[in-house]
């Protein structure tokens, strides 16, 4: 996990497995929303809305197994919450 500091109160929690898988030789794949939810607790964030972009197919960048959280330091007002009308 890297933290960065994105500016205007926005910081990318950038996550990855550290494993290989020895079948494939390639990196351990599969990162669950209930472990990125985790993580984003653990690093001190979970009080924080956060967001995951799945970008147009021109800008998609696919190089490593790795996921991005953009977290907010402001409410998001378009959130889905068990407190919603």
């Amino acid at each position: 996990m890297q933290i960065f500091r994105e500016g205007e109160g926005i910081v990318r929690a950038s996550v990855n497995r550290t494993t290989i898988d020895a079948s494939s030789g390639r990196w351990h794949d599969s990162i669950s929303w209930d472990e990125l939810q985790r993580i984003k607790r653990e690093i001190g964030r979970g009080h924080m809305d956060a967001v995951e972009v799945y970008p147009n197919d021109s800008d998609v960048v696919n190089v490593a197994n790795m996921r991005h959280l953009w977290i907010f330091a402001d409410p998001l007002p378009y959130k889905w919450s068990k407190n919603a009308t």
